[in-house]
């Protein structure tokens, strides 16, 4: 899978299709024609049921917009164990009345929207985008911290749906590297309320769909994945390191937690669809996590995508070009319609 040198679509297709584990011909010629080249996975045809095919790009134009969206910061969504936890968000200027579907992103870092090509791509076609802070970095955070955070926040998004004009029902996650696993972990747990602590438990944390960048989804083979990867860079300290930071225990010493904190733990039928995007040369992913992972997700017939960009690193999210961002945006558009 490392030796193929273009941009790569894994992924297969379900929803009443035909059992067939590759695009449609119009599909798989219009991405071909983008540079993109469709392959299946590294080392077989994954098993299961074949999600829908996704066209190169949306099937509908984007909508009327006002100039400018409409920004809210520092709104408070919940307070855990004495911390304000804030978002942001920036609502498009409708020229309708129609509630628009939600990119929301839970960051570790803050926060701030981030503001790159897929965010601006899916403000142009009228997603509203949250940002919501979760506990990670903070000396006493631990897990289960910051997926009970990430929870509370898309349960204040659906709490607030009125307020802001948004969806309840449309709430795509997505992130970056941790906070890309986070959102893979709100995509398996839509069941497990064990995590749904804080305001607003009227309503519940599931979300439409996932688009993870480069997030880890089985802590349990974390470390087994990274040494048998030859472009990973693992070894027992860097394990140490993640152990402790996250799940506040040793290396080789934590399957249970580990097993808790990993979206692949919680895979069944009623998870929500998602993207899996890798760079071709990310040090700190082993391709295996996300190839694991798809096929669990198609094994329970949850739609699930893999997209491997060639030449990109861990910060994919940055380095994708405007045929990955079609594509997203089709993802975004067949599963919040």
């Amino acid at each position: 899978m490392r030796g193929l040198r273009r941009r790569r679509v894994s992924g297969d297709n379900r929803r009443g299709r035909s059992g067939v584990n590759k695009l449609s011909c119009e599909a798989a010629l219009t991405l071909v024609a983008l540079g993109v080249l469709v392959a299946s996975s590294a080392t077989s045809e994954p098993s299961g049921c074949p999600p829908p095919e996704l066209p190169a790009r949306p099937a509908t134009a984007a909508p009327s917009l006002l100039e400018r969206p409409e920004i809210l910061r520092d709104v408070l969504y919940d307070r855990q164990e004495g911390v304000e936890l804030r978002m942001d968000l920036l609502i498009p200027g409708r020229t309708d009345a129609a509630p628009v579907p939600v990119l929301f992103y839970p960051s570790a870092g803050g926060h701030a929207v981030p503001r790159n090509a897929f965010t601006d791509a899916a403000l142009v076609h009228g997603f509203a985008v949250a940002c919501a802070q979760v506990r990670y970095f903070e000396e006493a955070s631990k897990f289960p911290d910051a997926i009970v955070d990430a929870k509370s926040a898309v349960r204040f998004l659906k709490a607030h749906a009125s307020e802001y004009a948004i969806d309840p029902e449309r709430i795509v996650a997505c992130g970056s590297s941790k906070n890309g696993m986070f959102s893979s972990m709100l995509g398996t747990m839509g069941e497990v309320t064990s995590y749904d602590v804080g305001r607003n438990l009227h309503v519940t944390s599931r979300v439409a769909g996932v688009v993870n960048f480069a997030g880890h989804t089985d802590l349990t083979a974390f470390y087994t994945d990274g040494v048998s990867d030859p472009q990973v860079m693992m070894d027992e300290a860097t394990y140490e390191m993640k152990n402790l930071q996250f799940l506040d225990c040793h290396a080789f010493a934590c399957d249970p937690i580990e097993r808790a904190a990993s979206a692949i733990t919680y895979v069944d039928p009623t998870d929500a669809p998602e993207m899996l995007v890798l760079g071709s040369e990310d040090p700190l992913v082993p391709v295996a996590q996300m190839t694991r992972f798809r096929d669990a997700l198609l094994a329970s017939c949850v739609p699930a995508y893999l997209l491997i960009v060639d030449g990109a690193a861990h910060g994919v999210a940055r380095e994708i070009g405007q045929a990955e961002i079609d594509y997203l945006l089709a993802f975004l558009e067949m599963y919040t319609e």
